[in-house]
């Protein structure tokens, strides 16, 4: 099997996030009027609890699967007993969470428990996930491909099915549905890159403690990014839920720009490091730094320019609570994006789990807190301010430890421009919203202008400091135009 470049992984992964993007755009403004603040909220309270169980089906599999993968695909025999020994792990992990979901739902669940039955959907998949031997294989195209089509087939369905408050339980069938078969998908291309072998079970349950190690932070980020929900259902209203749910939403969608390139880089760095090629290695954290923070940095402050006339066009008066919200939730991104690269680029793949482990119990400690003391006060306002807290406080923690293997000072010298630049471009956008009447011409406007202003700044910018970089920007546009020339 040919293995595609890192930028072609990040450009399949990428486009299947777009998709994911243009899914909540599409369908998020018309459930918002279909099945109200208090029918998002349901959704979220409940998703949120059969997301926690799944998490707790496939432990750190994710991380320790990818990464054992990629140590382990330049050897044929190695692979196929590695991939057995972890996916038996994967069936009996989920099998004994499973039955713990039904014996929870069955005596404990009161309100919405059909919701809560179909949404098995999502533990019971896991036993059929193995987009992590893809990861480590480095092999994206055809994961990309597939969920992306399972994604359009279930924006569809929503579309057609779902046409009032009613129709909830269609609506989270769907989602459930379209989640299995996103899983299930996957294995048709199965044998092209492995075969399954007889193993003992004692080689099994020798992943179990580095799967267990990894699902601790796993649980712990839960904790602060699903938890957060389950408390506001409990403690306030669906209805502020749904309009947490829905602020989360924009933030969060565009997260998946960031972490296409953790997923891709994770596998390249564990390869090259068992392969004992430190200096690429670190050459690609450094790139990925100042590409993440460049494009978190852009998101955070876009959002915030376009956020007064972009939630009452995109969801409707009834959420116009999610105003406040945004600024604080859209500036976590840039925490979340500088933390992933320290995590997925130096920390896993050197197998350093213990600080990920330390760093988002951390995270999850000072946000469960700060939800028990905010949330009853001010309610989904609560909620965002733990989670700000919570991701500075992971960022913050991680630069700390590795600042004397990676040089941290210096990332934030090539970096500390971003934000600056992102604070003028959203100046200007959100004087450009006042000065136009609003709706969607005024929103496209801003948008476009945001992308203009920020790109020019940023490649002035790189001109200026970063000349490498430039160079190595403006050859990946002149090779790309001359692609498309002999195309």
């Amino acid at each position: 099997m040919k293995k595609a470049s890192a930028t072609q992984n990040y450009i399949y992964n990428t486009l299947y996030k777009v998709l994911s993007l243009l899914t909540p755009l599409i369908t998020a403004p018309y459930l918002a009027r279909v099945i109200d603040p208090e029918g998002v909220g349901t959704f979220s309270y409940t998703y949120a609890i059969a997301y926690n169980f799944s998490l707790v089906a496939k432990l750190g599999l994710i991380s320790y699967g990818s990464r054992s993968i990629a140590k382990a695909r330049d050897d044929k025999e190695r692979l196929a007993r590695v991939f057995s020994e972890i996916y038996m792990l994967q069936i009996l992990t989920t099998a004994i969470t499973t039955i713990a979901y039904l014996i929870f739902v069955t005596c404990y669940v009161t309100d919405y428990k059909n919701i809560f039955y179909i949404n098995i959907l999502y533990v019971i998949g896991i036993a059929i996930d193995i987009d992590w031997l893809f990861y480590g294989l480095e092999n994206f195209k055809m994961t990309a491909i597939r969920n992306a089509i399972i994604k359009a087939l279930t924006v569809v369905a929503i579309i057609l099915f779902v046409k009032t408050r009613q129709d909830l339980v269609k609506y989270v069938f769907i989602m459930g549905a379209g989640e299995f078969l996103k899983y299930a998908s996957i294995w048709i291309s199965f044998k092209s890159c492995t075969k399954f072998i007889s193993i003992r079970i004692k080689n099994v349950l020798l992943h179990l403690k580095p799967t267990i190690i990894l699902f601790i932070p796993v649980i712990a980020t839960s904790v602060y990014r699903s938890m957060d929900k389950v408390m506001l259902g409990a403690m306030t209203s669906m209805a502020e839920t749904g309009i947490y749910e829905n602020s989360e939403k924009i933030v969060y969608m565009l997260l998946g720009f960031v972490t296409s390139l953790e997923v891709v880089m994770m596998p390249k760095i564990s390869n090259l490091l068992e392969n004992g090629k430190e200096e690429e290695a670190y050459e690609n954290i450094s790139k990925s730094m100042t590409f993440v923070v460049a494009l978190t940095s852009a998101m955070a402050f876009g959002i915030i320019g376009i956020m007064k006339n972009f939630v009452p066009w995109f969801y409707g008066d009834e959420f116009l609570g999610c105003i406040k919200l945004l600024p604080i939730l859209s500036l976590s991104l840039c925490f979340i994006g500088w933390a992933n690269v320290i995590r997925t680029q130096y920390i896993v793949p050197r197998g350093e789990d213990h600080i990920y482990v330390i760093s988002t119990i951390i995270g999850a400690i000072l946000n469960l807190i700060l939800n028990l003391i905010c949330i009853p006060r001010m309610g989904a306002l609560g909620a965002t301010i733990g989670t700000f807290v919570a991701e500075l406080s992971v960022a913050v923690y991680l630069s700390v430890i590795v600042r004397k293997e990676l040089p941290i000072l210096q990332f934030l010298k090539k970096t500390l421009y971003f934000p600056v630049l992102g604070v003028l471009m959203a100046f200007i956008v959100y004087v450009i919203g006042i000065a136009t009447p609003g709706g969607l011409t005024s929103i496209f406007i801003q948008i476009m202008v945001g992308c203009i202003l920020y790109t020019g700044f940023c490649l002035i910018y790189l001109k200026i400091v970063q000349k490498d970089m430039y160079r190595i920007i403006i050859l990946k546009i002149q090779m790309l135009f001359k692609r498309k020339t002999r195309g």
